[in-house]
Formats: structure tokens, C-alpha cells, sequence
């Protein structure tokens, strides 16, 4: 109907501006004048016949009208309209048609409103909704439906696939996510990193366990890039869910070794190596417990993250190297002065020196021989009875803070997360303004819900916004409540979030790409 209404209007138009050329000459007013001079002259003749007037003034009044005849011939010539000639009016009207046509030509090539929206528009059009630009943030629903809508007229565009797998994967419509995948594999093959997410959301539809379609979808991934980090870090925790822990913890060694300088995901990999060899008995070295020597040589690598720093400072305050300490302080705010929430934990690690490092604890060499010699079952037991000893005496002594911590973190690495998280709680009623034990908890608590597949939930929220306080330009803190701003659809309070994230980076850290990946993917 609307493209009707244009055809008409420029059918009007076209009319009007070729109508004059084709419009037939008209002078009529200087013919009816003419004309009555004429007849004028013609009378004067029948009265001097007729004798009614003298020859004289017959003269007299011929001569005037044949002047007035003569004068009013001129000026009709010089009114008359010019006539076109054919060629004339075919050039005029080749002219008048060629605008519409050329307009309409642009038109199709730079405004067609049936063709998909560019990512620039996209994005403009996100800025023009946003609260700064004069509308409401659209929602994730909002923009899922979009990108709905788009690939129903384009099924053929591959990166919009990719971002509506993203947008349900952050709804946690991690089926429908699988799908969307699947879709962009169909377009893009050999793209390793798709078959890697697809296999990450299909165990995350099913409940996180590496089913037979998720090993497949990594197995795909690696046939096309042998490194592919996400593939080989879900295949060797399959491997650890089917009862080989041994070949898990191998597996999960050999991406740690082979990651690249400052990768972002070295944290949750690092995390699960601990996990899987205190189960085995064979607690790892973590950065607190490595020598100074290794923590030196790991910093000098230059792919040491800031923790690192903070535990070669313990290290040195251990081993009553004062001096030592202070200069690995000094390094550190040297490397780290822009970014302040760094700098917050180097100066705890400064106020540790002087009581040689207190409060760094960890197993002794002998604890360790002593459990790697015990049969996995006998490790567990012993396990479990030294934490189920630990919660009865914290009940008699509801003031030990380093017993509550200590407990906390047990059951965090027996899994049971609700319960590290409330024994954080009980340490965070005796300190509350120790910063790692709100930490403590908030990780508990986000642990469990990643284990049951559920998004960051009010609780947990509360917990991150208590960090936050004491610590707004913590990354912990900016970049969980980023997540959780994204979660519930509110794209730009999680911009927000990850571009302070982003600013706070030392320098040059590897982590910074991810961010704005993370900023991109909004």
C-alpha cells in the first residue's frame, strides 16, 4: 500500500513538470484585438462611401486605426510563446525522468529498508536507545527477538548465529544456544572455537556432565585445532567425571603449560589442577607455597599474574628477608600503580612483612608424603573426618576466626559450597572488613549456583555488592556484577561494569582483549 502511494506521487509529479512542454501556444487576448482594430478600419471605408463622413476624416481616422492595428501585430509577436520542436521536448522529458530514476537507484543501494541491518547500524541504533541517548537499554529478550527476526530473512549470516547462541547462552537457554551453534557450524565449518562452544552449551543443558554430544562437538574442534583450550579443557574434565582423575589432572597440566603468556582462563584451569590433586592426594604448590626462587623465576617469565607478586612478598617476609621484601613491594607498585585495586592488596602484603608474613599457611612437605602414600579411599575418609572434627570444635569455639576460614575453605574443596559459604559467613561476623573473606564467600556461593546451571541470584548479588563497597575498582567485584547485569538484560549497567574492569588493567595485561570481547559481545 505505502509503495503504491509513492507511485503515485511521482507519477503526479513527472506529470507537472513534463506537462509544459507539450502545452499548445496560446495568445488569445492579442487576437481579439487585432481583430476588432480591423473591422474598426473596415468601417470607416463603408462610411465615406455611404458619404456619412468627409474624405478628410476618413483619412484621419483610417490612419489611426491602422496604427493602432500595426502596433498591437507587434506586440502580439513579441508575447507569442516560443514553440518546441520534437527534439526539444524528447531531451526535456529524458531530463525530468532521469532524476526519479537516479534517486530511486540510491535509494535501493544505500536506504533499503528491506535489506538486514549492519552491525554500525546496529550498534547506533543501541546507542540511540540507551539512557544517554534519549530511550530504555533494550533488554536481552529485546535483542534476542531481533537477531530472531534478522536471521528469519537471512538464515545465511553466520556471525548473527554466534551472537543469538551468545544471547541465549547469557539466558541460560543453553539448548536453544547449542542450536544456534549448530546453525553457525553449518555456515562456518572449520571454525574450531564453534564446535568448542557448541560442545560447552550442550553440557551446560545438561547439567554441566560431558555427555556423548559434547564429546563429539570437542572432539570436532580438536580435529581442526589440535590447542583449542576451551575442547581440551571440558574433555579432560570428562575425563575426571568418568572416574579418571589421573588422566584429568594430566590433561589439565599440559593446556596450564601450554597456555599462552597471561591467558585469561589460566585461573579457572589452575583452580581445577588444585582441586583434582588434593582429591588425589598431591596437593600442587599454589604461587603461596612455591619458594621465592620459582616465584621470581615465574615473575621474570613475564606471565605471572599480580597474585604472584603478592605471594613473593610472603614468601620473602617468611624467610625473615626483610630487605627483600620491601624491594618486591616496591617492584610491585612500580608494575602496578595504575591500577588500584592491586595496589590495595600489595599494601596488606606490605602491613604482613614486618610479622613475617602471618596468616600464609599451607601443608608441610611430610603432610603431603604422608597422604600420597594413602589409598584414595582412606585420603577421603581422612578428609572428611578432619573437616566433620573441625565444624564440632568451631561450634565450642565460635571465635576462632582462622578455624571458621580454614573450614570454609574445606568444604569449598570438597565441593559443598553452601556450607563453605555459610562458614565464611560465620569468619565475616568476626571480621567483617576483611576483604577475603567476603571473597570467600562470594565465590562459595557462586560456585554452587554454577553447579547447578543457575544464574547469579539475589543473594550472591548482595554478597559481590558488599565487595564493591569496600573495593569499587576490585576486578572480582566489576566483573561479576557486569555478568550479573547482563544476565538480567541490562546491557549497559554491564558495559559499565566491564569497561571500569577494562581501565583498571595493568598495562599491556593479556586480560584486557577478553574484556573487550565480553564488551563487544554486549
Amino acid at each position: 500500500m505505502l509503495w503504491a502511494v509513492f507511485l503515485l506521487i511521482a507519477v503526479i509529479a513527472l506529470y507537472l513538470l513534463v506537462e509544459p512542454f507539450f502545452r499548445a501556444p496560446k495568445n488569445a487576448d492579442h487576437l481579439d484585438e487585432e481583430d476588432y482594430l480591423a473591422a474598426q478600419a473596415a468601417e470607416i471605408e463603408r462610411d465615406r462611401a455611404a458619404g456619412l463622413i468627409s474624405d478628410a476624416e476618413a483619412e484621419a481616422a483610417s490612419a489611426e486605426a491602422k496604427r493602432r492595428l500595426l502596433a498591437a501585430h507587434r506586440a502580439a509577436e513579441k508575447s507569442r510563446p516560443v514553440k518546441t520542436g520534437p527534439m526539444a521536448r524528447q531531451i526535456c522529458v529524458l531530463l525530468v525522468a532521469a532524476a526519479p530514476a537516479a534517486a530511486f537507484a540510491l535509494y535501493v543501494a544505500l536506504g533499503n529498508p528491506a535489506q538486514k541491518e549492519t552491525d554500525e547500524g546496529m550498534r547506533i541504533a543501541a546507542r540511540s536507545q540507551s539512557p544517554n541517548g534519549g530511550g530504555d537499554a533494550r533488554s536481552l529478550e529485546q535483542t534476542v527477538a531481533t537477531l530472531e527476526e534478522r536471521l528469519e530473512e537471512n538464515p545465511d549470516n553466520a556471525d548473527d548465529w554466534v551472537m543469538l547462541a551468545n544471547s541465549y547462552a547469557n539466558m541460560n537457554r543453553f539448548a536453544e544456544a547449542a542450536d544456534a551453534y549448530g546453525k553457525a557450524i553449518d555456515l562456518a565449518p572449520n571454525e574450531s572455537y564453534l564446535h568448542a562452544a557448541e560442545g560447552e552449551t550442550i553440557a551446560m543443558a545438561a547439567g554441566g556432565v560431558i555427555n556423548a554430544d559434547a564429546r563429539a562437538a570437542f572432539a570436532r574442534a580438536l580435529e581442526l585445532d589440535r590447542q583449542e583450550p576451551r575442547a581440551r579443557f571440558y574433555l579432560a574434565i570428562a575425563a575426571y567425571q568418568e572416574g579418571r582423575p589421573e588422566e584429568a589432572l594430566e590433561a589439565l597440566k599440559a593446556l596450564e603449560r601450554e597456555a599462552p603468556q597471561g591467558a585469561g582462563w589460566l585461573a579457572t584451569v589452575r583452580s581445577q589442577i588444585e582441586m583434582i590433586s588434593a582429591e588425589l592426594g598431591r596437593p600442587v604448590a599454589t604461587a603461596v607455597q612455591k619458594s621465592p626462587q620459582e616465584l621470581e623465576a615465574e615473575i621474570a617469565a613475564g606471565d605471572a599474574p599480580y597474585e604472584s607478586w603478592i605471594a613473593l612478598i610472603d614468601a620473602y617476609a617468611r624467610a625473615g628477608e626483610t630487605d627483600k621484601a620491601k624491594d618486591a613491594t616496591a617492584r610491585a607498585k612500580e608494575r602496578y600503580g595504575s591500577a588500584p585495586f592491586v595496589m590495595q592488596e600489595i599494601a596488606r602484603a606490605e602491613a604482613r612483612i614486618e610479622s613475617g608474613g602471618q596468616g600464609v599457611r599451607g601443608p608441610t612437605q611430610e603432610q603431603v608424603d604422608a597422604m600420597s602414600r594413602m589409598s584414595p579411599e582412606d585420603r577421603e575418609a581422612m578428609i572428611e573426618g578432619m573437616v566433620a572434627g573441625l565444624a564440632a570444635r568451631l561450634e565450642n569455639e565460635p571465635q576462632d576466626l582462622e578455624g571458621w576460614t580454614m573450614l570454609a575453605r574445606s568444604y569449598g574443596v570438597l565441593g559443598e559450597h553452601e556450607k563453605s559459604a555459610d562458614a565464611f559467613a560465620r569468619a565475616i561476623n568476626l571480621e567483617p572488613e576483611d576483604l577475603s573473606l567476603r571473597l570467600g564467600r562470594a565465590e562459595a556461593l557462586l560456585n554452587g549456583l554454577n553447579a547447578e546451571g543457575q544464574p547469579i541470584d539475589a543473594e550472591a548479588e548482595a554478597a559481590i555488592e558488599e565487595i564493591a563497597v569496600r573495593a569499587p575498582d576490585h576486578p572480582f567485584a566489576l566483573y561479576f556484577q557486569g555478568l550479573a547485569a547482563s544476565q538480567r538484560g541490562d546491557t549497559e549497567e554491564a558495559r559499565e561494569y566491564w569497561t571500569q574492569l577494562k581501565e583498571g588493567m595493568p598495562e599491556g595485561a593479556a586480560e584486557t582483549a577478553q574484556i573487550q570481547q565480553m564488551i563487544d559481545s554486549l
